[in-house]
């Protein structure tokens, strides 16, 4: 029983080193005839290969190549199947970790980025020294894919990325179209899951919603602060050629200086509209 189970030992240890032996790798991206035969033939087998990228090349392919160029079968590297591979170095996952966090940061320098998880679909092989491009999404925290591009082909990965920030937070509810003074504090929290990027100037907003206490102030909540605000008082200047005739009116909307606004003319009672200029004046030119 003991010389059986040694015999089989010796058995399984022989056919590893067979298959072992059995893979040739090559620098370029060509397997040429050179390669499998002692002759000065330059010529394509196969091209295309991606680095670490594998092909079994069969010995009747073999011993047809052999044929076709009149090569001596004293002059075959190999007279059974092999498999070829192109040189590459694998990406390790805590290298593509480093190179991602740093893509990360130098795109959010005042965020704080957990990766909570990365998920290679397939082993992903660069050239020796390990060179390789990201291609990132706009948004990428929470779930995202990202592209990896080792000078050869693309690469889809998953990540799971978290965010912490010093943001502005409601402290009390915020009425709509209101400011926000006395109603937020800065604190670092989590905006992994952030509808929109984060305020960071609330003094130049106002709300556009009723928004309750404790949330996290972002860009779908605000509007630009006016440069005046609705009910205000104002100047109506009509232009009519060489006529100009001033009268007092009362905005009905908030007013932005080159945009168009509805206004109340408090001498005739009649709503119109005109572009404020700033400085309280509405103009109307006919």
């Amino acid at each position: 029983m003991k010389f059986i189970t040694l015999n089989l030992i010796w058995i399984i240890f022989c056919s590893f080193n067979v298959f072992a032996d059995s893979i040739y790798k090559i620098d370029g991206n060509c397997l040429k005839v050179s390669d499998i035969a002692n002759v000065n033939i330059e010529i394509p087998i196969k091209c295309g290969f991606d680095y670490g990228e594998t092909y079994n090349l069969h010995k009747y392919k073999i011993r047809h190549l052999a044929q076709k160029y009149n090569i001596p079968a004293e002059h075959l590297k190999y007279h059974d199947s092999i498999t070829i591979q192109r040189k590459g170095k694998r990406l390790d996952d805590k290298k593509l970790e480093e190179i991602l966090l740093k893509s990360l940061k130098k795109r959010y320098p005042d965020t704080d980025i957990e990766i909570e998880k990365i998920r290679l679909a397939e082993d992903i092989y660069t050239n020796e020294k390990g060179d390789i491009t990201l291609k990132l999404p706009e948004d990428i925290f929470g779930s995202m894919y990202f592209t990896i591009n080792n000078g050869i082909s693309d690469f889809n990965v998953y990540a799971y990325i978290r965010g912490y920030k010093n943001v502005y937070v409601t402290t009390d509810r915020v009425y709509k179209e209101k400011p926000f003074i006395n109603k937020i504090e800065r604190k670092s929290v989590e905006i992994t899951n952030l509808r929109d990027e984060p305020v960071m100037n609330p003094e130049d907003y106002i709300s556009n919603r009723v928004i309750a206490a404790g949330r996290i102030l972002d860009k779908s909540m605000v509007m630009d602060k006016p440069d005046i605000v609705e009910g205000e008082k104002v100047k109506i200047i009509f232009n009519e050629e060489n006529l100009r005739v001033t009268t007092e009116g009362i905005l009905q909307e908030h007013a932005y200086i080159g945009k168009i606004v509805r206004v109340k003319n408090t001498s005739s009672g009649k709503i119109i509209s005109g572009k404020y200029v700033g400085d309280r004046k509405v103009t109307i030119t006919y």
